[in-house]
């Protein structure tokens, strides 16, 4: 509670390598650049119909890094994430990391070429735990490092789903932004290339189409071309996105009608679907370098030379600015390789009269149609092999439009790739490119010599609206090109016939689903007991007990039956001296409750002498030293962060009150901490300030000795030499035993308290500390590395001191701070961010609301209690009731505070205010 007197040396070191982070949200980058509504491949936005959460059991195959495919499937099977869809389809973050001082951005290398940086987000891990855990693994950091120092807060650009054939469910992938901070170039942590990142100029990552290029996907350029946005994208790609020219009104568009012409059906496209979103993701779309690698997976030849497979490439891309293809255009792309081809399954004809029915029927085996350029000019008509007549009269709207896709793919198969310092934004046509995309043509040579003479006309080079207006009005729907002609088979009957990952069937989900619910049941066995109750083995105990009408125990006997025997030893050792009256622990509790009955504290029946300290001190000093000493070996033993279970009582300060401390006795351990079915936590500051110092901290440990797994002390602020000295204990012991032996007590007081646990979890989700969270550890792990015994906090260990000196503020308080004093504003740019230097005690800083959840996201925990401050109430809510504070110490310096204790059980924390009785009948105690 009180102001550091500022007599330690060593005060913290505040330097410039403890930088703040950015304090504002960076809603950065847009997940994609508009498409134009042109072009073909664009998908209409559809509600999903079965848009449901994310399966929780994706599997997570490839990690971020270099690794080989058999450490990828063991990491899989390791971490009990089997999903039929293989390897890749799982819940994941991205991350676009980049060092704003050297302007890079850091990539990564994984079997299909290089993306951002990604990882999985496993069961049950928050979004922000995910990426926190993955930067970490890029800058090779572990817990040694804060990583807020390190890199700025990751904050959402995007969010997509992805609904996955067949399953219908939906993977879910989260892109973050994040920046090296000036730490992290200041300590030569930015911009290093390890295995599992490289470093690469901004101005360097781009699309160049073509074999130089081995993106896994275009979000690395794509967010490096945006601007700032003020928002996140939120995004979904559906089944009925992928379906949208195989249903309703899409059928009817001339992009419906090329699927039909070539014999696409619905379960075709979502074959192809599941080949894509496999081959392609994390990424959304598929670049050159994907592209290539997917034919070569699916073992089809679309070419002979490299330069024809850019091409195709290109011809596929509808938006010639953008290097990549979405699903559309893709599987249109292929449908367009068939039609000029010569591959159909249906007479033009045919799919007109059947437009908007079931085109499962009319499916057959592709044929092949002429591919003679001896066709009449006048010709009303195109003959099929079979000698089918296809009938143009009445369906020129249809025939226009679909003939005007057609001439785009030409055009831009035969388009140069204009230069990036051009104006212009699209690719154009020589006039030797125009002459060779007519003579690709299935035309006669008159026709061929008519529209060179047109072409002509216009000023060379052409753009692609221009070729369109020229070609499309002399093209028929059967008009077929030699720019595909290296395919020996049409697209559909090869994928139809081998994909380039096997196709998910019923059997396997079947297979899937009862190995999803064994792994359930087996969860769902192994969550009804926690790891602590598992092991316990229960024996018959060691005495038999009887409990008087007040809730006292008395007559203890002792049990005799076999069954005993397989208790512990030390358990039976501890039962023995429990209820053994003449054990130093019993003894010293008995003469604390006497004394105070004496000053009508207590309530205490019978004639008995009360301890007097000075009459008695030399026969109590053997039994106060054999207390202290056992305590010490026992705090010895615990972790610096004591783990705890519920249902637990948390007291807060006691400050030498005997008669609240007594008062916690009879509502919490009545019968004893032994018999108590709840845990007692109590945070510190024994001592100091009251007039029963001594009694208090001589009752604690004699209790915390009778039952060690029951009752648990941790370590205040005043629990040290230099403010006992300045403040009341030490006086305390001096005049309740002398000098001489007064010092030995003292000592020997201390020498305990530098043994105690500084912290505890309880239930591993409430951090419960005497004063509050640190600002210089960030982890629990580095809490558990205060060294023991730790003989001034003060100045031995800047965790310890911060965890028993810091008090929390509002959001409102520390802005108010940093704009109207000039030391806040500094010690804001020292510390991490939500943290500032505590001008009230002189020691120490205040935690924010926003460092209140920076901690429980970094420790998985969801509370925080603790004591230190004097509330009037004897509580108080700090962020939004996710932080509390108790005080235990009634009228305290003869103040008119209540008391107030938390009692955690049943997932909840409810605050216990306690009737310690009036101001009147406080004054009526004798002072010592």
């Amino acid at each position: 509670m009180a102001k550091k007197s500022g007599k330690c040396k060593n005060k913290r070191k505040k330097s410039l390598d403890r930088l703040p982070t950015s304090s504002s949200s960076r809603d950065v980058l847009t997940a994609n650049k508009p498409r134009s509504s042109q072009s073909i491949g664009l998908a209409r936005r559809h509600n999903s119909v079965t848009s449901i959460a994310s399966q929780y059991n994706q599997s997570c195959g490839r990690f971020t890094g270099r690794i080989t495919p058999n450490e990828s499937l063991k990491q899989v099977k390791e971490a009990l994430m089997v999903d039929s869809y293989g390897q890749s389809l799982y819940d994941c973050v991205l991350v676009y990391l980049q060092c704003p001082k050297h302007k890079k951005v850091a990539l990564t290398s994984v079997d299909k070429g290089q993306f951002l940086p990604f990882g999985p987000i496993y069961n049950g891990e928050s979004w922000l735990t995910s990426v926190a855990t993955l930067i970490n693994h890029i800058l090779d950091l572990g817990n040694k490092v804060n990583e807020s120092r390190t890199f700025t807060e990751p904050t959402v650009v995007d969010i997509l789903r992805v609904q996955v054939p067949i399953y219908f469910q939906f993977i879910t992938r989260v892109t973050y932004y994040s920046e090296l901070s000036t730490y992290a170039c200041h300590t030569g942590q930015c911009c290093k290339d390890n295995p599992i990142v490289a470093w690469f100029d901004i101005s360097s990552v781009r699309l160049k189409n073509n074999s130089n290029e081995q993106y896994l996907g275009p979000e690395p350029v794509i967010f490096n071309e945006l601007a700032v946005p003020n928002h996140a994208k939120c995004r979904e790609i559906t089944v009925l996105d992928a379906l949208v020219y195989e249903v309703g009104t899409g059928q009817r568009t001339p992009q419906g009608q090329l699927l039909n012409f070539c014999g696409y059906t619905e379960e075709d496209v979502l074959r192809l679907y599941g080949d894509f979103i496999l081959h392609c993701y994390p990424s959304e779309f598929m670049t050159y370098y994907t592209f290539e690698t997917y034919l070569k997976r699916a073992d089809l030849k679309l070419c002979n030379k490299a330069r024809q497979l850019e091409a195709i490439f290109r011809s596929f891309n509808f938006n010639q600015t953008n290097g990549y293809i979405n699903f559309n255009e893709f599987i249109l792309g292929l449908a367009m390789i068939d039609k000029l081809n010569g591959y159909r399954a249906n007479d033009f004809n045919e799919i007109k009269e059947s437009n908007g029915q079931d085109k499962s029927d009319t499916k057959t085996k592709s044929k092949k149609v002429s591919k003679s350029k001896s066709v009449s000019k006048s010709a009303s008509m195109v003959k099929t092999k079979s000698g089918n007549k296809i009938h143009n009269k009445g369906t020129a709207n249809f025939t226009s439009q679909l003939n005007e896709i057609t001439a785009g793919y030409i055009f831009r198969y035969f388009a140069k790739s204009t230069n990036v310092n051009s104006s212009s934004k699209h690719n154009q046509l020589s006039e030797e490119d125009f002459n060779n995309a007519l003579t690709s043509l299935s035309l006669s040579e008159g026709e061929i010599l008519k529209l060179k003479q047109l072409g002509s006309k216009n000023k060379s080079p052409l753009s692609e609206k221009d070729f369109i207006s020229i070609v499309a009005s002399r093209l028929s729907p059967n008009t077929c090109s030699s720019i595909y002609s290296a395919c020996t088979i049409s697209m559909l009957d090869h994928f139809t016939l081998k994909t380039a990952y096997p196709p998910i069937n019923f059997r396997q989900i079947k297979k899937r689903q009862d190995c999803i619910n064994a792994i359930q049941a087996k969860l769902s066995r192994a969550r009804e007991l926690c790891s602590n109750c598992r092991s316990k083995r229960y024996t018959a105990a060691s005495y038999l007990v009887k409990v008087s009408s007040n809730g006292i125990i008395c007559d203890p006997t002792s049990n005799r039956q076999p069954d005993v025997e397989r208790m512990s030893k030390a358990k039976r050792a501890l039962s023995e001296h429990y209820f053994m009256p003449n054990y130093v622990c019993n003894q010293m509790a008995d003469m604390i409750r006497k004394f105070a009955s004496k000053l009508q504290m207590y309530q205490l029946k019978g004639n008995f002498e009360a301890l007097d300290w000075v009459k008695e001190r030399n026969a109590c000093l053997g039994k106060i030293e054999k207390v202290c000493e056992d305590a010490r070996q026992l705090f010895e033993r615990e972790s610096r962060v004591v783990k705890i279970t519920s249902p637990c009582y948390v007291i807060g300060d006691i400050h030498g009150n005997l008669r609240d401390l007594l008062i916690y006795e009879q509502i919490i351990w009545r019968q004893g901490p032994y018999f108590c079915t709840a845990n007692c936590l109590l945070l510190g500051d024994y001592v100091d300030r009251g007039d029963w110092s001594i009694e208090c901290i001589l009752y604690l440990l004699s209790m915390k000795l009778l039952a060690p797994e029951r009752l648990f002390m941790l370590r205040g602020n005043h629990e040290s030499r230099a403010l006992q000295r300045e403040f009341t204990f030490f006086n305390e012991c001096i005049d309740k035993f002398g000098s001489v032996d007064g010092n030995r007590i003292f000592e020997l007081f201390n020498k305990t308290f530098d043994y105690m646990p500084v912290c505890a979890i309880i239930d591993e989700q409430i951090f419960c500390a005497h004063g509050g969270i640190p600002s210089c550890a960030n982890k629990l792990e580095q809490i558990m590395s205060i060294p023991c015994p730790l003989v001034d906090p003060d100045c031995d260990s800047e965790i310890a001191m911060e965890i028993l000196w810091n008090d929390p503020i509002t959001s409102q308080e520390y802005s108010d701070l940093i704009a109207n004093s000039e030391e806040a504003k500094n010690s804001a740019q020292l510390l991490p961010k939500g943290f500032l230097s505590n001008t009230k005690r002189g020691t120490g800083c205040y935690f924010s609301e926003q460092a209140i959840r920076n901690f429980m996201e970094g420790n998985s925990v969801s509370h925080v209690i603790r004591a230190h401050e004097l509330i009037p109430s004897g509580y108080q809510y700090h962020a939004g009731g996710r932080c509390l504070t108790v005080f235990s110490c009634s009228y305290y310096c003869d103040g008119i505070n209540q008391a107030a204790v938390a009692m955690v059980h049943d997932s909840k924390i409810r605050v216990v205010k306690v009737d310690t009785g009036t101001k009147e009948d406080l004054n009526r105690r004798v002072r010592p």
